[in-house]
């Protein structure tokens, strides 16, 4: 290996359960770059990686330090700032940090501001025993995405941070909240076949509450794995829109729909072909804007709160079947998502018009903005800086 690591001044701060010291050696082991005791144990490596264990760093960071040898950085942005860590030729790696001109984070990754479809500012932060509930609730924050859906942005993240609290303490993994998560997407399926759709929409809401404490857990703790992460992608396979043939399934014949001329075999055909059509369009989008179509402009993240994904469809489903209306439920469902569809289709057809000209892959507006600024637009303030996740 090229590359060795060596990290210095450790904490015995536990962050949701690991010191900074666990944490990043989680995250070395999972790029394979081995940790080395002290610089004098580097024997084989060209150049070194050097970590403060007594800070935790935005991952965003770390992988820009990793790809980016002959280079300190420090611990924000400050010129006084202490440099916290380096990656340096081996014969340099025995001068001490505190020696070292540093660059600050935003200069070392600014490169890496798209993650999780963001454009908050990466972060390395000291651990103490005084500000330890602070950098946990800081980087469950930063681990959720900027542009997502209305439910997932602002109604689970308070109770999905408990959840992951009581996770770590008892001391579950995030296979552990998939498998669950899993089950009761069967459980959702098999009742809304047999047309209990009360109960089926509490297994399937459960169900996506688990899909984003899963998601954090891995994430706050540096834990995954290959079984956990295509458990997940089996579970976004079956639902939807199975969870909608089954919901049809469920109606035994009873649709009325608001569009006579359309029975509810074409009603379920709409949501299949829309559904398909969407994530085709968002495929191809994604080689024309560069961290996909939502993050184009502001207005297509916007619409990204609202257009027809699991979330934003079980909100219909769930009102139209307290309605007592459940086939109003599935109706509303498929003239979403293919209105959505549609809209989608729209916007990609204007955004290969711009990119057409250059063949280079267009910008986000998130890199032209300042999350840090007060007085931001609503734009900024939704979508390019820290979630909110309040208690």
């Amino acid at each position: 290996m090229d590359t060795r690591a060596v990290i210095c001044n450790p904490s015995p701060v536990r962050v949701w359960g690991l010191t900074p010291t666990d944490r990043l050696n989680r995250f070395l082991e999972r790029k394979g770059i081995l940790v080395a005791d002290d610089v004098n144990h580097t024997d084989g490596a060209r150049d070194v990686l050097i970590l403060r264990g007594d800070h935790v760093y935005d991952d965003r960071l770390l992988d820009a330090l990793i790809a980016n040898p002959n280079v300190a950085m420090r611990s924000g942005e400050d010129d006084g700032a202490p440099v916290v860590a380096a990656h340096v030729p081996l014969g340099d790696a025995a001068t001490p940090l505190d020696e070292m001109d540093g660059v600050p984070p935003s200069a070392l990754a600014a490169d890496a501001r798209l993650a999780l479809l963001k454009a908050e500012t990466p972060f390395a932060l000291e651990v103490t025993e005084a500000n330890r509930r602070t950098i946990e609730r800081r980087l469950y924050d930063s681990s959720y995405k900027g542009v997502t859906d209305v439910v997932t942005k602002w109604v689970w993240p308070t109770p999905a941070r408990w959840s992951v609290g009581v996770c770590v303490q008892l001391g579950l993994r995030p296979n552990h909240v998939t498998i669950l998560g899993f089950t009761l997407m069967l459980v959702a399926l098999s009742l809304f076949t047999r047309g209990h759709y009360g109960w089926g929409l509490l297994a399937a809401w459960f169900m996506t509450f688990l899909d984003t404490v899963d998601g954090k857990l891995a994430r706050t703790t540096l834990t995954s794995s290959r079984f956990g992460h295509w458990l997940d992608k089996l579970t976004d396979i079956v639902h939807p829109p199975f969870w909608y043939l089954a919901w049809a399934g469920g109606l035994a014949g009873a649709f009325d729909s608001p569009t006579p001329s359309i029975s509810l075999a074409q009603t379920v055909w709409v949501i299949f072909a829309f559904y398909i059509g969407g994530r085709v369009v968002e495929g191809v989008a994604s080689g024309v804007v560069k961290g996909g179509l939502f993050v184009w402009r502001p207005t297509d993240s916007f619409f990204r709160l609202f257009t027809a994904r699991r979330n934003t469809c079980l909100v219909p489903l769930t009102v139209f079947c307290a309605l007592g209306r459940p086939d109003l439920g599935l109706w509303s469902v498929a003239a979403w998502t293919a209105a959505t569809t549609v809209f989608l289709l729209c916007r990609l057809i204007l955004a290969w018009t711009v990119w057409r000209p250059s063949r280079r892959q267009l910008e986000s507006w998130l890199l032209d903005v300042n999350p840090g600024a007060a007085d931001a637009p609503l734009a900024v303030r939704w979508f390019a800086q820290r979630p909110r996740t309040g208690g």
